[in-house]
């Protein structure tokens, strides 16, 4: 059998944090944008728009867990960006970068 010597860490560079950053803030952007419009759309389409519903979505979460989903998602985005943001990949015993 035979081995191969493990790889060294990863290291990316700035500019490649940057495009994660953004990147994870689309993902999670389009993810929770999906999770509020969970049972908020009326089940037959526009055609079955009435005054009973007064043009308002039928159904849906509470307005709570959709803040609630947007503050999550925030946090999440703010709490990996700043820790990708602060490694700092060309720190090393004796560099004074």
């Amino acid at each position: 059998m035979c081995q191969t010597p493990p790889m060294p860490a990863s290291r990316i560079n700035r500019s490649q944090r940057i495009i994660i950053v953004i990147g994870l803030g689309a993902l999670l952007f389009i993810v929770s944008s999906w999770m509020v419009t969970w049972g908020s759309h009326l089940p037959y389409g526009s055609a079955t728009f009435t005054t009973q519903n007064h043009g308002f979505d039928v159904g849906g979460l509470h307005p709570w867990v959709k803040v609630a989903i947007w503050v999550v998602a925030t946090a999440l985005w703010a709490a990996v960006s700043i820790a990708l943001m602060r490694t700092n990949p060309f720190r090393r015993r004796g560099d004074e970068r």
